[in-house]
């Protein structure tokens, strides 16, 4: 199974001919991506890091500001707007279902904010549910990559009956040439007779 590193994604504009592969699906799958790697930048390691190493750090002191606490408000901001944006790209594919249960999920969002769920079911709930939606990106990385293999092989095989059809119109015309050569001292032979009985008759 091909290794889908967290950082890399799908390019749009796989289009084999004859398949019709929605580019939806690798859409989703970029945007799980973007999921997992908000989770995992959320992660208590990661904090600690973000806390311990990059906000301490001369270049975030002397551009940013030194005032740690006004650092880890742009930090959480940052990532607020990252939620939102994948919220948003979420909402959006849920709109797009034929099942209507997954539209309008950005009320869904709305309560579930409001409720007091313990942050640690929640997290464990969350970490479930991206590890089987990371396993779907797995095997769509590996449909994406099929696909890259089939339009390559399509365009070879197509490649190779253009130059199969080029090469045979050659030999026919060379085909062609041969006959003509055949039959010019015929023709030669005939035209001088003909020339030769028309000087007789004069």
């Amino acid at each position: 199974m091909t290794n889908l590193n967290l950082n890399s994604g799908f390019i749009s504009g796989v289009t084999t001919k004859g398949n019709k592969i929605a580019i939806l699906a690798f859409e989703v799958a970029n945007t799980i991506v973007k999921g997992a790697n908000l989770m995992q930048s959320l992660s208590n390691e990661n904090i600690r890091h973000l806390k311990e190493v990059v906000l301490p750090s001369e270049g975030v002191q002397n551009l940013i500001s030194r005032d740690m606490d006004e650092l880890l408000r742009i930090a959480a901001a940052d990532k607020r707007e990252e939620l939102k944006v994948f919220s948003g790209e979420v909402v959006r594919f849920g709109n797009r279902c034929k099942d209507p249960q997954w539209h309008n999920l950005d009320r869904y969002f709305e309560k579930l904010g409001s409720e007091l769920t313990p942050e640690k079911q929640l997290k464990d709930e969350a970490e479930a549910i991206m590890q089987q939606l990371m396993s779907y990106v797995q095997y769509t990385a590996e449909l994406y990559h099929e696909l890259h293999a089939l339009d390559r092989f399509e365009q070879d095989y197509r490649r190779k009956l253009q130059e199969e059809d080029n090469s045979t119109a050659v030999q026919r015309g060379d085909s062609l040439l041969d006959c003509d050569k055949e039959h010019i001292p015929y023709a030669l032979f005939s035209f001088k007779d003909r020339q030769g009985n028309s000087e007789t008759e004069s």
